[in-house]
């Protein structure tokens, strides 16, 4: 990282911070999609179950039942996908 001297439209000169990016970063950031699993891509059906339930509870309120969906959630984030 280094700080390049930026001219602003007033003549005065300011600081700014030049980082570019590492290699893997890049790559992280212009792989293609195609590069992964079309699984990876898209949650399983489960996740797509808690997911409405949950926006269906927060739709009409019902704040106990959202917690319990955000729960859900991540019980099974760590049972089924870790």
């Amino acid at each position: 990282m280094e700080v390049v001297p930026q001219p602003a439209e007033d003549g005065r000169m300011y600081p700014g911070i030049h980082d570019p990016l590492t290699a893997h970063e890049a790559q992280l950031l212009t792989a293609a999609p195609g590069a992964y699993p079309r699984a990876a891509l898209q949650p399983c059906e489960e996740c797509c179950r808690i997911k409405r339930q949950r926006s269906d509870a927060l739709r009409v309120g019902d704040l106990r039942r959202a917690a319990e969906m955000a729960t859900a959630m991540g019980v099974h984030q760590r049972l089924a996908h870790t």
